[in-house]
């Protein structure tokens, strides 16, 4: 896996092919509680609304697991190139993002496949609104970078769709999640350097101001997840080959304003690095934010990051 930034870094990891990915139950400790199904090739796991089923994507497709009976189902083809699989409220659809814009998928089988929002750049989904109003996603333009968007009334079959951007910098930001009253987005932006997870009111136009850092600096910081009752936020500190699992305990303020604790040390995994752009998240919390389900490195094979500056002259001195 490799990836170039428009500063002239190349950023790739070695030693990935041979171990593979086990999806896995942990709790708040990093105690192994249960694994689902075999080791597979994963890159992103989301749990549907009533944690029942586990949407995954593998082998650039989007399989199913029932985590009750066991087994799995294909909902789409593999080898397409597809990112970003987010379950609808009701979980009744999935929408996942590909090269032609985002897809609406009926996991009941009513509805085959819909391309919901098309594009020209790639649009990857993050997160649907509890109450079903918004669908947020990410734009990937030309050069790698993405912004932010919402959709507003996802779920209507009718009227004209206007994608609203939810903030216009020059910086990489993706990621978005909403939490669970609908206040506020929490999301991933690369404005000071390495990515950092921040907070600021939903949406863009509510008229209430600030924007919160939640991360604090101690490595890649990504992937936000809030637990059900919106008084947790989860997200994962990276450094190769490990990932901290962060909590903060969040709260309202005198003034309804936004209040993050410190972050605090849950366990740490080995998993593969995922660039925030395309909205595949390694884990995915339980209701109550007491187990998750996460996709974690298979055998004794250590994943290694390597970075190279000015890589295009140095390609061109080859030649």
């Amino acid at each position: 896996m490799a990836s170039a930034s428009v500063t002239g870094l190349l950023a790739y990891e070695t030693n990935i092919q041979g171990a593979g990915y086990q999806l896995t139950w942990l709790d708040r400790s990093g105690k192994e509680i249960g694994e689902v199904g075999s080791v597979q090739d994963a890159r992103g796991a989301a749990l549907s609304p009533d944690g029942k089923t586990a949407a995954v994507r593998r082998n650039q497709g989007i399989w199913l697991y029932d985590l009750q009976r066991g087994g799995e189902t294909q909902l789409t083809s593999p080898g397409r190139g597809v990112n970003g699989p987010v379950w609808s409220p009701d979980g009744n659809l999935i929408a996942f993002g590909s090269a032609e814009g985002i897809y609406l998928r009926d996991v009941k089988g009513g509805l085959k496949e819909e391309l919901f929002l098309e594009s020209r750049n790639r649009r990857v989904p993050s997160d649907w609104s509890l109450d079903g109003r918004y669908l947020i996603y990410t734009e990937v333009d030309p050069k790698g970078k993405g912004d932010i968007w919402y959709l507003p009334g996802a779920l209507h079959k009718s009227g004209e769709r206007k994608p609203i951007k939810f903030q216009r910098t020059d910086a990489t930001e993706s990621q978005g999640q909403l939490s669970p009253d609908g206040r506020w987005l929490a999301y991933v932006s690369a404005e000071s350097g390495p990515p950092e997870v921040y907070v600021r009111p939903f949406p863009s136009d509510s008229g209430h101001p600030g924007r919160w850092k939640v991360s604090v600096g101690r490595g890649a910081s990504h992937q936000p997840r809030w637990r059900r009752d919106g008084k947790e936020l989860f997200f994962l500190e990276s450094r190769v080959p490990g990932n901290r699992l962060m909590a903060v305990a969040v709260q309202a303020g005198p003034r309804g304003d936004f209040q993050a604790g410190a972050p605090q040390t849950l366990f740490e995994f080995r998993a593969l690095y995922i660039l925030p752009a395309f909205n595949n998240f390694l884990y995915s919390p339980s209701a109550d934010g007491q187990r998750f389900l996460a996709i974690v490195q298979a055998g004794d094979a250590t994943p290694t990051l390597n970075v190279i500056s000015n890589w295009e002259k140095a390609a061109l001195r080859g030649k």
